[in-house]
């Protein structure tokens, strides 16, 4: 790289393929994989059967090259990718409204840009809703998570690559806990 180049790079982002490779300036993608199976020990491959290939047909897939200044954590490679692979998905409300809407309101958001948001669901046995977090660039960091339209906010600190859920309750007035990967208090 010259030296006018020095602090900056490149991440390549995409929704789904297998493999890249990187060598001096020359970037790939492996876009087309159709092995049988990643391994055929202790049976050897019956090549008298038909078989299910992986990659069959027409392939469509999405990608994105990021330049940036800095490493990629300073880039925001991580959460660069999740908005490429996991774009929000709107159901307008269809029925009655009793007062006008924001055209644009926020769910969740949090104060730490490495903390990123892996999943918001129901809770398996109750109304509770189950928020897991993850910090993405290997920084230990306080954040603040804030839920305006349930009225919560949640200081809590993450470790390097720490995953927390949160068991948290829609009345406002019961605490939220730390549950682990089964919905169970920490």
């Amino acid at each position: 790289i010259p030296k006018t180049h020095q602090g900056c790079g490149v991440s390549l982002l995409n929704d789904g393929k297998y493999s890249f490779h990187m060598r001096n300036t020359e970037m790939a993608i492996t876009a087309v994989r159709s092995p049988v199976a990643a391994h055929h020990d202790p049976e050897p491959l019956d090549t008298a059967e038909d078989h299910l290939y992986l990659d069959q047909g027409c392939q469509q897939f999405w990608y994105s090259i990021l330049p940036h200044d800095g490493d990629w954590r300073r880039a925001g490679t991580v959460q660069q990718a999740a908005q490429l692979n996991q774009a929000p998905i709107v159901i307008p409300h269809v029925g009655k409204q009793t007062a006008i809407q924001p055209l644009r309101q926020s769910f969740v958001n949090i104060s730490a840009h490495n903390v990123i948001v892996c999943a918001v669901k129901k809770s398996e046995d109750s109304d509770d809703l189950i928020l897991r977090c993850r910090e993405v660039a290997q920084e230990a960091v306080d954040a603040v998570i804030e839920l305006p339209l349930w009225n919560r906010r949640i200081c809590v600190r993450f470790r390097p690559e720490e995953i927390k859920s949160f068991r948290i309750p829609r009345s406002p007035e019961q605490p939220w806990v730390l549950v682990n990967l089964l919905e169970e208090p920490i």
